[in-house]
C-alpha cells in the first residue's frame, strides 16, 4: 500500500512540475477571455499576461481539490483498517481462556 501510494504521489509531483514550472508559455484562455484580450489596443502585454496567470490559477484549483480529497480518502480509509487490525487483537486477547 505505502509503495502504491509512493507511485501516485511521484506521478503527481512529476505532472506538476511538468505542467507548470515549464518555460513555455501556455495560452489557457477561454474564447470570450480571449476575445477581449484581444480587444486591448496597443501592447499591454502585462494585462495579457495577467488574464493568461489568472485563468492558469482557476484551472489548477480543481486539481488541488480533487488531489487533497484523494489524500484524505487515502487517509481515513488507512485509519480504518489500522482501527479494525487493533480491535482483532483486542477480541484475540479477550477470548483467549483462563487456565
Amino acid at each position: 500500500m505505502k509503495k502504491k501510494l509512493v507511485k501516485i504521489v511521484g506521478l503527481l509531483l512529476i505532472s506538476y512540475c511538468s505542467i507548470f514550472h515549464t518555460n513555455t508559455t501556455l495560452n489557457a484562455q477561454c474564447a470570450v477571455c480571449r476575445t477581449s484580450v484581444e480587444s486591448l489596443d496597443g501592447e499591454d502585454s502585462e494585462i495579457k499576461e495577467g488574464v493568461n496567470s489568472g485563468i492558469l490559477y482557476l484551472m489548477g484549483i480543481p486539481y488541488v481539490i480533487l488531489i487533497g480529497s484523494i489524500w484524505l480518502a487515502i487517509r481515513y480509509h488507512k485509519a480504518q483498517k489500522e482501527e479494525e487490525k487493533s480491535l482483532k487483537e483486542k477480541s484475540k486477547i479477550d477470548d483467549t481462556p483462563l487456565a
